[in-house]
């Protein structure tokens, strides 16, 4: 597989984290089977050449859409990826999807929809566009002019909404909701509909997924994994609290997810090498 970042439009750095082209090459008659984790990041994602399929809940392979929006992640995905397949993603920051989709984000939560879907005729337009872009600059291009005409509208984030938000982030997970809370200066209740309105998840769940996801930036060398050391550094009771959440948002075992991912940390943005838009 090939990959490289491209440069995000200034306007929007605050909201997307990056734009990542991937494009599967030399991978033979055989599609790739990709598996993803539960993740915070909600992602617009554009798909050029041969289709990309996803195992749906049923157990059968789907064709995905070509221009996507996929909301927060609770639970795996497995996609069947086969050769000459591109991908274009764009994705956004915790808490930062919102000005651009609107209403409530917990509705895109665990769900891949049509940008038709979500945003009306304004996304089937943007569809044909989408499609008629040869290169994934231009593609870029495309949605980020559509991501700004769409800012322009944005009227700001709730007051609370910020600051429990970093503190789960900075914490790795380990935050109490009561504390994230406080830090919000309201109820727990009311920290819950704004997470689930602006986030897409809860704070107890968001905070599960962080400290899962810091545990396996960790996760460099299956021979010297301290199983017992990462549980109780990350705030785990014991293993099986640590088993349980592989479990939930891997589908794996913790050395099942070694073997298929022997490097959490070259799957995130900063393992990408950068390549010139040009």
């Amino acid at each position: 597989m090939k990959r490289y970042n491209m440069p995000v439009h200034e306007a929007l750095r605050p909201f997307l984290r990056y734009c990542v082209v991937k494009t599967i090459s030399g991978q033979g008659p055989e599609p790739l089977t990709n598996t993803t984790h539960a993740d915070l990041w909600p992602s617009l994602v554009v798909l050029k050449g041969p289709a990309i399929e996803m195992k749906d809940a049923s157990g059968r392979f789907a064709p995905v859409p070509r221009v996507t929006f996929m909301g927060a992640a609770t639970i795996p995905g497995e996609f069947s990826v086969p050769d000459g397949s591109q991908v274009i993603g764009f994705n956004f920051r915790p808490g930062k999807a919102h000005p651009f989709f609107g209403s409530g984000l917990d509705e895109f939560t665990d769900r891949v929809v049509t940008l038709g879907e979500a945003w009306g005729a304004e996304g089937r337009e943007l569809e044909e566009r989408v499609a008629e872009a040869k290169t994934p600059l231009a593609v870029k291009k495309v949605v980020e002019a559509a991501f700004i005409r769409r800012l322009e509208r944005f009227e700001g984030y709730p007051t609370a909404l910020p600051e429990p938000l970093e503190t789960a982030l900075e914490a790795q997970g380990t935050a109490s909701v009561a504390d994230l809370a406080r830090k919000a200066g309201c109820s727990a209740r009311h920290l819950k509909r704004l997470f689930d309105e602006w986030v897409g998840l809860s704070p107890k769940v968001f905070s599960r997924i962080v400290r899962f996801q810091a545990l396996c930036g960790r996760l460099t060398d299956p021979a010297q994994a301290d199983w017992v050391g990462l549980a109780a550094d990350h705030g785990y009771f014991d293993q099986s609290h640590l088993i349980r959440d592989f479990s939930d948002f891997a589908g794996l075992t913790p050395m099942g997810f070694l073997k298929t991912a022997a490097s959490w940390t070259a799957m995130q943005p900063q393992g990408f090498v950068p390549t010139p838009e040009a």
